[in-house]
């Protein structure tokens, strides 16, 4: 049966449609508040870190106790990258002196992105199919979920830009 599109969800067929439509852009809508405001938390977090430890260091303190009976001590988090433009001498000196934070890894999005391109072009045109696609294939798992896509929304519409444009559902 040929799928189809329907402009106008409000006849009675499609009201159940049209109600899990207005959930999911409330759900959405609720979700993107809830991440604002966890990302605001998070800020006024740190900054009240930065001045908690200054005034530590301010008084000598290393840690201390509240009436309430928690702990604070003072300390530091260690951050470490790699410089962008040194990037493969340093993976290749770390492999040479044996350590093991080098490790080779394929970015899932990267690899799902692939497969999909490939199996839409090789469904097109089998002839562009190459000899190992195949082979390749048993190597990994695939598997598709629901997604639903809101058009109109900030990101564009026909984009999966995870900017509020596609919703999967689990």
């Amino acid at each position: 049966m040929p799928e189809e599109t329907i402009n106008n969800v409000s006849t009675e067929e499609t009201s159940t449609i049209a109600l899990l439509a207005t959930k999911l852009l409330e759900s959405r809508s609720k979700r993107e508040t809830l991440e604002d405001m966890l990302k605001k938390s998070k800020r006024t977090e740190e900054g009240i870190v930065m001045l908690m430890a200054t005034e530590m260091a301010n008084l000598g303190l290393s840690s201390f106790k509240t009436d309430t009976g928690e702990s604070f001590s003072r300390g530091t988090k260690l951050f470490a990258s790699i410089r962008k433009e040194l990037r493969e001498e340093a993976q290749k000196k770390l492999k040479e002196w044996g350590t093991s934070l080098v490790s080779e890894t394929v970015n899932a999005k990267t690899l799902s992105s692939f497969v999909k391109t490939g199996r839409v072009q090789f469904e097109e045109d089998p002839t562009r199919k190459p000899d190992w696609w195949d082979e390749f294939e048993k190597l990994i798992t695939v598997f598709e979920k629901p997604a639903i896509r809101i058009g109109g929304r900030k990101g564009g519409e026909g984009t999966e830009d995870g900017e509020g444009t596609t919703t999967d559902l689990e």
